[in-house]
């Protein structure tokens, strides 16, 4: 009677591996009835169990991934708009630089033409102070003659 409720089980335990695990060979059944591997089905529905909290985990570890990666697309969305607006708050300002550097260069050339007529000027005025002091030592010369002679 032992014998037979031993065979009955092991074959009970042999059906219940087979439809937990159809893939399982041959081999496999039997190590796992000689192994005493009891209630087969509440075995591979633990097993599936912690299979599924490991894919919740790896689940819900991807969506706070995604959400860190969203806040971080909202603020360098927000830092983009902050910069536009700096801009163009900006932007007046680079245009009045803009505008008074265009004058400036108007201003340097302008002032590089004077400077070319300065020297001539300036040239013109030394060239005269000679012509007039060699005019002025000759009529000394001519006053000293007159008085000497």
């Amino acid at each position: 009677v032992q014998s037979e409720a031993r065979g009955r089980m092991q074959n009970q335990m042999q059906r219940q591996y087979r439809i937990a695990r159809p893939d399982a060979t041959p081999a496999e059944v039997e190590a796992a009835v000689a192994g005493g591997a009891g209630n087969v089905f509440q075995q591979e529905m633990m097993g599936s169990v912690g299979a599924q909290r490991r894919a919740l985990q790896e689940v819900q570890g991807r969506r706070e991934e995604l959400h860190k990666i969203e806040q971080s697309m909202e603020e360098l969305f927000s830092l983009f708009q902050d910069m536009e607006a700096l801009l163009d708050t900006q932007q007046n300002q680079i245009n009045d630089i803009d505008a008074h550097v265009e004058d400036t260069v108007v201003q340097v050339q302008s002032g590089g033409q004077e400077m070319t007529r300065a020297i001539k000027h300036a040239k013109n005025a030394r060239r005269l102070k000679w012509i007039l002091f060699f005019v002025c030592l000759a009529i000394a010369l001519v006053i000293a003659l007159v008085i000497y002679f």
